[in-house]
């Protein structure tokens, strides 16, 4: 088999910008799932073959060509939930995804992070695994010892709570008479006093004390996030929660031609608000598409923001998703 039939174009027969050549490809064709060479022209392929020699023709003096010696070539990842907007912010403050998953870990990078950010008026990260801690409940009193002076908040892997220390449940005003919100749990020590992990609505509340993200950091954080995600081969994604500060931000990215990534961006459904937000959404989404745009339908360039999340409760592994029965955890 030779190569891939392809239409004729006027340019058809120019040279290739890049020829990779030597691969154990991987076409997800059916009829034909392998290849070991591939011509790339424009950032389109031109030609998928069995061996080099089917696109030695598309070959010229300026042609890029990469031998991969057997090494894997395959089409790129499409995530269809991941949070690039809400990562990118973690990646500029003490991320720590990375670390190994023990306490030990989390504190010392928290507290170089704090020691070399002495100006910072809040101390704030994400990317601890619940496993890391029994129940899943890091304390207060762990965060503390590495950083007392000044409130500091870090929200877990899964994006659903928040390990806090002492002066950030003074900031929050968060006390033992302090009732759970709506959507919401604060973790308590015997006598009720919170014990430094709060969870969906609680931690919605504690965010408004917060220092305010701004469009400009929100922007360099998704570029941040975006060339972790195509070190990992990852391209195309749905971000699954994207406030109007961060569609901003992705507007803004794509408006500049910094979105090299083609991203479908929910907008996020106020479990709080009823139908009466629908007009606020469709507002965003012509928004998006006036700015350059397709017309109202919230594309622009490779972004396109016309989904929304609907989440109307939590997750099961704190213990906040809605279910017919009672959890087993011992209460």
């Amino acid at each position: 088999m030779g190569l891939e039939s392809r239409s004729r174009t006027p340019d058809a027969d120019r040279p290739a910008d890049v020829v990779f050549v030597g691969a154990a490809g991987l076409t997800m064709r059916s009829d034909r799932p392998r290849a070991s060479a591939v011509a790339v022209r424009d950032g389109r392929i031109a030609a998928v073959a069995d061996d080099a020699t089917a696109v030695r023709d598309l070959i010229g003096p300026r042609t890029r060509r990469i031998d991969l010696g057997g090494r894997t070539l395959m089409p790129s990842f499409q995530d269809g939930h991941v949070h690039p907007s809400m990562a990118g912010i973690g990646l500029l403050r003490c991320p720590l995804h990375e670390l190994d998953t023990r306490e030990d870990a989390y504190l010392d990078a928290i507290a170089r992070y704090a020691t070399s950010h002495p100006d910072a008026a809040w101390v704030l990260g994400d990317g601890w695994y619940m496993e890391a801690f029994p129940g899943g409940t890091p304390t207060r009193q762990s965060l503390d010892r590495v950083v007392r002076d000044r409130p500091a908040f870090f929200v877990n892997r899964d994006g659903h709570g928040a390990w806090v220390n002492t002066r950030a449940l003074e900031v929050f005003g968060f006390t033992r008479d302090t009732p759970d919100p709506p959507h919401g749990r604060i973790e308590r020590e015997a006598d009720g006093t919170p014990s430094g992990t709060i969870h969906e609505g609680a931690m919605e509340l504690a965010k408004g004390f917060l220092p305010e993200t701004t469009v400009d950091e929100m922007v360099e954080g998704l570029k941040l996030a975006q060339a972790y995600l195509h070190r990992l081969g990852i391209t195309a994604w749905q971000d699954a929660w994207v406030t109007p500060l961060e569609l901003e931000a992705y507007r803004r990215l794509a408006a500049s031609g910094g979105l090299t990534a083609r991203a479908t961006a929910n907008h996020w459904w106020e479990r709080e608000r009823g139908l009466e937000q629908i007009e606020s959404i469709l507002e965003r989404r012509a928004m998006i598409g006036a700015a350059g745009g397709t017309g109202d339908r919230g594309e622009h360039g490779r972004l396109r923001a016309s989904t929304v999340q609907i989440m109307l409760d939590g997750v099961a592994e704190n213990y906040t998703a809605a279910m017919l029965a009672p959890y087993l955890d011992g209460h």
